[in-house]
């Protein structure tokens, strides 16, 4: 068995625990506290964007998604993989196209993401 030199320590940190101190065992009070709680530590564990995944991403079959979202209530949307969609391409006359369609949906109220599943095999 080989003898590993121990470091020193001089200073430890540890986690940090925060922790909700209730006034009552009512428990709607004490929901609504760690309700509260949640969305000042974790504003973004209350967004529930509604999303729709675009597979024609033509021009105009986006602009025309983008104005159906934007009448029911969608908020996002999305270049589903397995389309016409190219993130990796880097064409200007393709940027071009893509940054029009943004702004077009941004102009609705709609904002756009896109994702691809790449495998590197």
């Amino acid at each position: 068995i080989r003898d590993f030199p121990q470091p020193t320590l001089t200073e430890f940190d540890s986690f940090k625990v925060l922790l909700l101190v209730t006034d009552s065992s009512d428990r709607e009070r004490v929901s609504l506290s760690r309700a509260r709680m949640t969305r000042l530590l974790t504003p973004q564990t209350q967004e529930n964007p509604i999303f729709f995944h675009g597979t024609n991403v033509t021009s105009d079959g986006f602009r025309a998604s983008v104005d159906q979202m934007a009448s029911v209530g969608f908020e996002m949307f999305i270049f589903s993989f397995g389309t016409s969609f190219q993130l990796e391409d880097t064409s200007p006359a393709y940027i071009q196209q893509i940054a029009a369609d943004v702004q077009y949906a941004a102009s609705r109220g709609i904002e756009v993401g896109g994702y691809d599943l790449i495998c590197l095999a």
